[in-house]
């Protein structure tokens, strides 16, 4: 819940709105962080509003994960912690009877919250090598979720998105080289990845993409970076 910090005793640019735990009454340790080192220039209502999207992220990982879990998981950077919760969090709120834009900014802004924790503190506290392993995940982290919209559709036909761990299967199970990859043949295999990856990323229907000409991928040798590339 939100707290306002007026009382004299508190520093003046620790004052204004704080973001407590349900019973404790603790702060919510890296939401108070953020809010001092990122928002602190916003407008107190935008402050607000963007408190109380991340307080519900919080209380979603309280509630499945246990109290405080959030926190944990940030302070530890427990990066598949972290993929949990929010893969968990937009499933929630994907699945809601209504959803509209304001639940398309929750989600933006608590996605943007776990980026921002986790990026200032992978650069400052860790060794080099865990830190490339932490960037690492984090893109993927952010190229996983962050293509994700809550907003419905209009049309009657919805597209609902693949969570993260279904999307991480079908690359682990058609990656042309895996042992669990079902077809038999090298040019089966890469055919079925290809044509996997257009229309996962590039958004083709079936019928688009048996409508492409062979010739519609090209090749090359890249001078500047030495090596081939496709597109």
């Amino acid at each position: 819940m939100l707290r306002q910090l007026v009382d004299s005793v508190v520093p003046g640019p620790l004052r204004g709105v704080v973001l407590v735990d349900d019973v404790q009454r603790l702060p919510r340790y890296w939401a108070s962080v953020w809010a001092f080192m990122a928002n602190h220039d916003l407008a107190a209502s935008s402050q607000v509003k963007k408190l109380r999207h991340i307080e519900s992220l919080y209380r979603h990982a309280d509630r499945l994960f246990g109290a405080h879990a959030l926190d944990e998981a940030l302070g530890t950077l427990n990066d598949p912690a972290l993929a949990e919760i929010l893969e968990s969090w937009f499933i929630s709120i994907r699945n809601q009877p209504a959803v509209g834009p304001a639940d398309e900014s929750r989600w933006r802004t608590g996605l943007e919250f776990v980026v921002s924790i986790v990026s200032w503190l992978s650069k400052s506290t860790l060794p080099t090598e865990r830190l490339r392993q932490i960037e690492a995940r984090l893109h993927r982290l952010s190229n996983l979720y962050g293509q994700l919209h809550i907003r419905r559709s209009r049309h009657t036909s919805q597209v609902r998105s693949l969570p993260a761990n279904v999307v991480q299967a079908l690359y682990e199970i058609l990656d042309p080289c895996s042992a669990a990859n079902p077809f038999r043949r090298t040019h089966t295999r890469w055919l079925a990845f290809v044509a996997f990856l257009l229309m996962l990323h590039q958004g083709l229907r079936r019928g688009e993409l048996l409508l492409l000409s062979a010739d519609v991928i090209k090749s090359g040798f890249d001078e500047r970076q030495q090596r081939s590339r496709f597109g």
